[in-house]
């Protein structure tokens, strides 16, 4: 039962995700901020280096990081859309899905780390100045950024 509750939240976090849309490291995002007011078409990259005032220099270093990453991070990004689609399928067959949630958390994981090594180099480049914003850049546009749900983006947060 409790398998089943987990599974639920999964699926129902992937699926809010896939409805507020977005990209990976270059696409832009569509959409309201909740005021109507229209989201600006910025890639991720112009939208860290903006909250971050990175220098050129650090912008190039920076976007090779992404990039790196996001290479990295495609196989792994197949991987959970193919096992969030098990697990559903689990459920609406009413397989025991715990083995298949087991198998996506794992993949995760792996993602996770992915992403905190791309935090971690990217705030190595970072003056003490720029560090304080580092966090919530994390947050609000790293965080999720490399996995494809459907054909968009993650949006997903750490603790989630």
């Amino acid at each position: 039962m409790v398998g089943r509750v987990v599974v639920a939240a999964l699926l129902t976090a992937g699926l809010v995700a896939a409805q507020r849309g977005g990209g990976g490291m270059g696409g832009s995002r569509g959409g309201d901020m909740g005021m109507g007011m229209p989201r600006s078409q910025q890639t991720k990259l112009d939208q860290i280096a903006d909250k971050l005032k990175l220098s050129k220099e650090q912008k190039a270093q920076v976007a090779d990081i992404l990039s790196s990453a996001a290479e990295s991070a495609a196989p792994l990004s197949q991987q959970i859309g193919k096992g969030r689609g098990a697990i559903a399928s689990d459920l609406a067959t009413g397989t025991d899905s715990t083995g298949d949630c087991n198998k996506l958390q794992d993949l995760l994981a792996q993602m996770d780390g992915i992403e905190a090594t791309a935090y971690g180099k990217i705030y190595a480049l970072l003056k003490p100045n720029q560090q304080k914003n580092a966090e919530q850049v994390f947050d609000e546009l790293m965080a999720g950024m490399f996995i494809r749900s459907g054909g968009g983006g993650g949006g997903r947060r750490r603790g989630q």
